[in-house]
């Protein structure tokens, strides 16, 4: 009597070893093309609509060219910039002590927190 009916046995798989005459030896001249492929994780293409052409086109990583299809990427004008970052000017940044007195602040806030909360 099955009290779990989902639970349904199944024949058990025998595996043979091959032999050593039956294993295929490895390319000799290119052993880079002897070894297999790895399979990519997904089985179906993924396909979206061009936002500029509205096609139906396949791609694997459509956010690398904002959801355009190949035809519309190439037509795109790309630019690139050549000017330098300008550095901040020396009015801006602040000087060694203060950021030094912020740091000490800071860690007396903690140790007197630290002391509140474990000793008393």
């Amino acid at each position: 009597m099955q009290y779990f009916p989902m639970q349904i046995k199944k024949p058990m798989v025998k595996f043979e070893v091959p032999r050593e005459d039956q294993i295929a030896p490895p390319c000799v001249e290119a052993p880079e093309k002897s070894f297999k492929k790895a399979k990519p994780m997904y089985s179906k293409p993924m396909w979206h609509n061009c936002n500029k052409c509205r096609a139906h086109y396949a791609s694997d990583a459509p956010h690398l060219r904002a959801y355009v299809c190949e035809k519309c990427w190439k037509s795109m004008p790309h630019y690139r910039t050549t000017a330098k970052l300008k550095k901040v000017p020396a009015e801006y940044r602040w000087p060694l002590e203060y950021i030094l007195l912020y740091i000490f602040g800071c860690s007396l806030c903690l140790l007197v927190t630290a002391y509140y909360l474990w000793v008393k």
